[in-house]
């Protein structure tokens, strides 16, 4: 994703981005911000929209990408993941379906499936939206990513 336009999000679409970068699901956004569930979707269609993405996981690597959220910081520790896991990253983070990947990675889906939650418990990922968060906090964010992020 290109920033030569710069991405205004509202201070609340911006909130709920960043609870879905934390790992929240749409009902803990609504009790921790007191707004509807509903309206918890709303804001993430609206922020969706302004910043290209497909899907939550998407949002929140754009928003990233954009600047619009600070990267996290970085955690101490390490994870090894096997290259089936690890590759699935970029993948997760651009809202891929299942189906998406297994044809990407030319892997059986049920494999892709169990690797997809083997990914998030190793990350410690709460939704596949907390992967691109996950991802550069432990240092395991693409070099295409990473080169996006730096300036």
């Amino acid at each position: 994703m290109t920033t030569a336009t710069k991405i205004h999000l509202t201070d609340r679409e911006e909130q709920v981005v960043q609870c879905l970068a934390e790992g929240l699901r749409p009902r803990q956004i609504a009790l921790q911000l007191t707004i509807r569930e509903g309206t918890v979707h709303s804001y993430v269609a609206l922020a969706k929209r302004k910043l290209g993405a497909s899907g939550t996981a998407a949002a929140v690597e754009a928003a990233y990408a954009a600047r619009v959220l600070l990267p996290p910081e970085s955690e101490v520790g390490k994870v090894d993941l096997p290259v089936e896991q690890r590759e699935l990253i970029p993948l997760i983070a651009r809202s891929m379906t299942g189906v998406q990947m297994a044809a990407h990675v030319k892997r059986p889906l049920k494999d892709v499936r169990s690797d997809v939650l083997a990914l998030l418990k190793a990350l410690g990922a709460g939704t596949r939206a907390h992967v691109p968060t996950r991802a550069r906090q432990l240092g395991l964010a693409t070099q295409e990513k990473q080169g996006e992020t730096k300036e």
